[in-house]
């Protein structure tokens, strides 16, 4: 049973050892905290911008709350707003087809207006004058 324990308390030295090697080769190595940091921000500055683009969205979102609304509110508030962008949309199909009708009576009108001016106008034959 000892001889477990003083084998326990060797390896834990061990380590105690490693880990103070280490810091001491992380100081003494040229490699700086700041340094590190730095190269930790160039490495992984997309999704660090993309994580501070997201909470200034929430803060101007939430204004000034901590708590995030319940998800219960934001589902009915994408149905009443999925709603009304259908109904904006039936709107405009429905505005479209009137537009349709419109212009081709304006056609047609224009058209009719044509022909009875050119009813109205006296045909020449040629030149030829019949006196």
């Amino acid at each position: 049973m000892r001889r477990n324990t003083v084998k326990a308390w060797s390896t834990v030295a061990h380590v105690g050892v490693h880990n103070l090697n280490c810091k001491t080769n992380f100081i003494d190595g040229g490699l700086s905290h700041e340094t590190v940091q730095q190269d930790y921000y160039t490495k992984h500055s997309a999704e660090i911008e993309a994580f501070k683009d997201a909470r200034e969205y929430l803060n101007a979102v939430m204004n000034g709350r901590t708590d995030p609304p319940p998800i219960k509110d934001w589902r009915k508030e994408q149905q009443s707003l999925t709603a009304a962008k259908y109904a904006a949309c039936e709107r405009y199909y429905a505005l479209q087809d009137e537009v349709r009708s419109v212009e081709q009576l304006r056609r047609g009108a224009e058209n009719i207006m044509r022909e009875d001016v050119q009813e109205r106008q006296p045909r020449r034959m040629q030149d030829i004058d019949l006196n």
